[in-house]
């Protein structure tokens, strides 16, 4: 766990280097929505054991922070950033908690005031279930992210962005501190894919 937390440190420590030489820097509020199977599940099973009713989780909100640092074909863009996502349920003292964060490396293509996207990343998520035994479970996925996007220019250096996206962001196995694995059931046991909408300024200096 130690040596997976180094990694991740000295990983952001690399971005934010790569993000100081940039020209151009664009930041991110982003609101999701995802069907969160095998959480959701697991809150099933736990109103069963405990005889409650308690609300599922699908939404939540998160950051991004992106700069591209290449040019090609004139209209194209490819660059770093950094993305975190966070839902929680809190409900009769019970509190369910699962977050992601990673790097990822996207690649843009402007087309007018209209943008088209991807990028893939290598995430580490977070869960936290405490009524239910599950303690800062931790674990590591790759995914994906394909955006549309309308760019309005608010200033010579500075643009308001519009984006709508598909995200394919699971975690198939966690782990908790004492390295005992878990497994969803047929499905990722962390899973914030799904789809997403943010708005976000752009900075050019």
């Amino acid at each position: 766990m130690k040596r997976s937390m180094f990694a991740g440190t000295l990983a952001i420590v690399g971005l934010f280097t790569f993000l100081g030489s940039a020209t151009q820097i664009e930041g991110d509020l982003v609101g999701f929505a995802s069907p969160m199977a095998n959480v959701n599940s697991l809150i099933d099973q736990f109103e069963l054991f405990a005889d409650l009713q308690l609300p599922e989780m699908h939404t939540g909100v998160g950051l991004t922070i992106t700069a591209p640092l290449l040019s090609f074909l004139e209209r194209g863009q490819a660059g770093v950033g950094i993305r975190g996502l966070a839902t929680r349920m809190t409900s009769r003292d019970v509190s369910v908690r699962a977050s992601l964060i990673g790097l990822c490396g996207m690649v843009d293509y402007r087309i007018g005031d209209w943008s088209f996207g991807i990028d893939l990343g290598a995430y580490r998520g977070g869960f936290s279930f405490l009524a239910a035994r599950y303690v800062g479970l931790f674990g590591w996925g790759g995914g994906a992210v394909a955006r549309v996007g309308y760019d309005y220019v608010l200033t010579s250096h500075i643009t308001i962005d519009l984006d709508i996206a598909l995200q394919w962001l699971p975690v198939y196995e966690m782990r908790d501190s004492d390295g005992q694995r878990y497994r969803g059931r047929g499905t990722p046991f962390l899973d914030f894919s799904g789809i997403s909408a943010s708005i976000g300024i752009t900075w050019d200096f």
